[in-house]
C-alpha cells in the first residue's frame, strides 16, 4: 500500500476487481501499527469489511442467507 491513504484503499473495496487485493493492503498495513489501526477504523474499513466476508461466506456456502 506504499502511497496510498484509508481512504484510497477503502475505495478499492468497492470494485469487485481490486477487493482482494484492498484487503490485503489493509492487513499488512495494520498488522502492528496502532496508528493505521485507528486510522482505517476512521475511514469507516470495519463495516466494508465485514460487508465484504459476509458476501464472501454466502457465495461459498452457496446461497448467503446462512442464519449462523
Amino acid at each position: 500500500m506504499p502511497g496510498l491513504t484509508p481512504v484510497q484503499v477503502l475505495d478499492m473495496l468497492l470494485d469487485p476487481d481490486s477487493q482482494l487485493q484492498a484487503v490485503r493492503d489493509i492487513k499488512n498495513a495494520i498488522i502492528g501499527n496502532r496508528k493505521k489501526k485507528t486510522a482505517f477504523n476512521s475511514a469507516g474499513a470495519v463495516p466494508r469489511l465485514v460487508e465484504i466476508l459476509r458476501a464472501a461466506k454466502g457465495e461459498l456456502l452457496g446461497d448467503g442467507d446462512d442464519q449462523r
